[in-house]
């Protein structure tokens, strides 16, 4: 049988999650990268040290990989980690408190940097505790810098 445009257009991707004492907000956030169109998605968090009940929440996503630390080492150690180790195409950072709007986000950012190869990350319209309400996209624009709550790169 063919493979479909559709099927071969599909990235593999990472979606990595640190996480500490949030366990309030953190199954909000999970139920986002979950259900994203269009793209094989991995979900990996790293419960980076949590004293809250995050570890309750691991047994809500059983297809979520959790790898829980007992110190923390800080979102970066960790996203850097998943970066050298993941055999996914693309990696996908999300913060704790951010979550997806759309659905489609992922594949939207792999279709536009397959379009053009000199982009190296796209950063995600995200929402937030303190940004809960959806404002109209303005499109893509290019940048030289963001704030990386909700990015993806290669």
């Amino acid at each position: 049988m063919r493979e479909s445009q559709q099927a071969r257009d599909r990235c593999t991707v990472l979606i990595g999650i640190v996480t500490k004492d949030r366990a309030d907000i953190l199954q909000n956030l999970l139920s986002r990268p979950l259900s994203q169109r269009g793209a094989s998605i991995n979900v990996s968090v790293i419960d980076d040290g949590s004293k809250d009940k995050t570890a309750e929440i691991r047994q809500r996503f059983p297809s979520v990989e959790w790898v829980t630390l007992l110190k923390s080492r800080g979102y970066m150690a960790a996203r850097n980690q998943w970066m050298a180790q993941a055999t996914e195409e693309f990696f996908v950072g999300l913060d704790d408190d951010a979550w997806f709007i759309q659905g489609d986000e992922v594949a939207t950012a792999h279709a536009t940097m397959m379009a053009n190869p000199r982009i190296a990350a796209v950063a995600f319209d995200i929402l937030s505790p303190d940004r809960p309400g959806h404002q109209p996209a303005h499109g893509n624009e290019a940048c030289t810098q963001f704030i990386g709550c909700g990015h993806i790169s290669d």
